[in-house]
């Protein structure tokens, strides 16, 4: 039936539908904005969260730390006031530790705390939010009209006090109201600062067991010289010597481990033994070393990580680095910084390691063929596939502590980090890029399956840049390749695409076909010419409209045979939804070609 043949009733019937449907994708739009916009919230309090351990880690005493913790509450949860209370469990009351935005609460001051009885402080573990009335509650002084609290533990599950925010009634109106959103990220908050805390008394009582040590020994040595004045005395003082010696000793190595156990997570095991070997290591500056840099990036992260929760990012990127780190180390890499999905290796310090280039191919081979573990688990938890450049350079830095009297990082510096940081850029998912000085430093035993120069931003002359497919010699690894061949499609798929310039799209839309599929890339044919490493940003066209707004990335690996303007591109950042579409696509051809 024609749209001429159908009456004004049936008509009106399908108007009002569509103006329904029209409704709803308004309010669905509304809707991921505000989701998008919670997230965006969620994740800047996380980073500012993990930016608060960062620095109260480096605390030199309680006093500094709980001033760093109600200032980060402040920052992170933007309220006007915050407060460190502490548990006493002779008396079952709080005593201030330390306040932040209270005109009237100095620290020390004892507080009631009879009310919360109600909440169960000490049967529950949740973070709860309190409305005030000033009339009644004991807090009054306080003149607070809401607040959120959480408890903090130490590792025996014990409660060691609460973490408060609070607005007042004063400048309530200047404050958004607690909801409840607010407490999964209070209650992260509260957990690290109760596992630093304990950190933190775990290292003074450390360094107080040193002092009564060190006393303890000044004393010996004085009783020493005083036996040995007796020359009677002499067999006794070698046996108490000897004695003292041994358990110096042993303590001292227990006191090693320690420091190992504790610090570990946050300096690599080769760092820790180098200040443990040579305590005067830990002075600030550093010494001029060859060194062959590793970097790693993850392609198409950030735009993957806006499609997921922030639980879920943060659980891909600790299964990525768990399997990450433990190769690094079986080359003998010194971890030197983990930025977001990024990862940069030095090999040659702080130890020197022979053949420093070929490890350092070796092991980015090794990553690179370990992406297929990755993934699995990735799959098995429902979680995206990831794909990793890598690119490497070898070159002369500093290398040394970097920093203040207060907080030193071991690191290197140099020109050297800002090309390698150029070279990994190049690369694609799966691929591994060195420079020319990496490739004399690593002999004839690699396996190059092409090379091409390029120009920098920063540089003056082009730099030749080889793709590594494998290693001979003791290593014996080869780059395992799963991208299949591309498929040429039956019928060609239009899309619009634009030219990215660095992170910032171009001003132009222009048209273009794929005219072949790959699992990881695609060959397209452009209207205008595009250099070899440019990223493109592109869009389906002829598609419903839900596909037609999903944006999807690639670069420009070469230039394809079958057209002027033809290129193979790689995908940086591939929707699943497009993904689905385009194996669609090529098991349609499948069937035509076998047909």
């Amino acid at each position: 039936m024609t749209e001429d043949s159908l009456t004004y009733d049936e008509l009106k019937t399908r108007h009002d539908e569509l103006q329904k449907q029209a409704a709803r994708s308004l309010i669905l739009g509304q809707e991921l904005i505000i989701a998008k916009d919670q997230l965006d919230r969620d994740l800047a309090r996380f980073m500012t969260i993990q930016a608060y351990g960062e620095k109260a880690i480096y605390a030199e005493d309680q006093a500094e730390f709980y001033q760093i913790s109600v200032e980060s509450i402040i920052e992170a949860f933007e309220v006007e006031c915050s407060a460190i209370l502490t548990y006493q469990y002779r008396g079952s009351g709080l005593v201030v530790a330390a306040a932040f935005g209270f005109e009237d609460l100095e620290t020390g001051r004892a507080l009631n705390i009879d009310w919360l009885g109600a909440k169960g402080h000490l049967k529950g573990k949740n973070a709860f939010i309190e409305n005030i009335d000033n009339e009644t509650h004991p807090w009054t002084f306080m003149e607070l009209c809401q607040m959120i609290m959480c408890p903090y533990m130490d590792s025996k599950g014990n409660l060691r006090g609460f973490a408060l925010g609070g607005r007042t009634r004063k400048k309530q109106a200047y404050y958004n109201e607690f909801t409840r959103e607010i407490i999964p990220a209070f209650m992260v908050f509260s957990q690290q600062m109760g596992t630093l805390l304990q950190n933190l008394e775990s290292r003074e009582h450390l360094e107080n067991t040193v002092r009564r040590r060190t006393r303890e020994l000044k004393i010996v040595n004085a009783e020493l010289t005083k036996i040995n004045e007796n020359l009677g005395q002499e067999i006794i003082t070698r046996k108490r010597t000897e004695e003292k010696l041994r358990l110096a000793e042993r303590e001292a190595n227990e006191l090693s481990e320690f420091l190992k156990k504790m610090f570990g997570r946050y300096i690599s095991n080769k760092v820790m033994d180098s200040l443990l070997e040579n305590p005067s290591a830990l002075e600030l500056g550093g010494m001029r070393k060859n060194v062959t840099l590793l970097i790693s990036d993850l392609r198409g992260f950030t735009a993957m990580t806006e499609r997921l929760e922030p639980e879920q990012v943060v659980s891909m990127l600790n299964a990525y680095f768990e399997v990450m780190v433990d190769i690094v180390h079986q080359y003998n890499g010194t971890i030197n910084e983990i930025t977001g999905d990024s990862l940069l290796v030095i090999f040659g310090a702080p130890q020197e390691i022979p053949y420093r280039a070929q490890k350092a191919i070796a092991c980015s081979i090794a990553m690179q063929n370990a992406m297929g573990k990755v993934n699995k688990i990735n799959r098995m938890a429902g979680l995206p596939e990831l794909q990793m450049g890598i690119g490497l350079h070898d070159s002369e830095g500093i290398v040394g502590n970097i920093g203040s009297s207060k907080r030193i990082k071991y690191s290197v510096v140099g020109s050297g980090v800002n090309l390698a940081s150029r070279i990994e850029s190049y690369s694609v998912g799966g691929q591994i890029l060195i420079s020319e000085a990496v490739y004399e430093q690593a002999g004839d035993i690699l396996r190059i399956d092409g090379q091409r120069d390029v120009l920098p931003k920063g540089t003056e002359v082009p730099l030749r840049i080889y793709e590594i497919g494998g290693i001979a010699g003791e290593y014996n690894l080869v780059l395992e390749k799963k991208d299949p061949d591309l498929v040429t499609l039956s019928k060609e798929v239009p899309l619009r695409y634009t030219i990215l310039k660095g992170k910032h799209v171009g001003e132009k839309d222009l048209d273009g076909i794929i005219i072949g599929l790959s699992k990881k890339g695609a060959e397209i044919v452009l209207d205008e010419p595009v250099e070899q490493f440019s990223n493109i940003k592109m869009n389906l066209t002829d598609v419903y409209e839900e596909l037609s707004i999903k944006d999807f990335y690639g670069k420009v690996i070469k230039q394809s045979n079958n057209a002027e303007y033809g290129y193979i591109i790689k995908f940086t950042s591939l929707p699943l939804e497009i993904a689905s579409y385009f194996l669609a696509h090529q098991q349609h051809t499948n069937e035509i070609w076998k047909e």
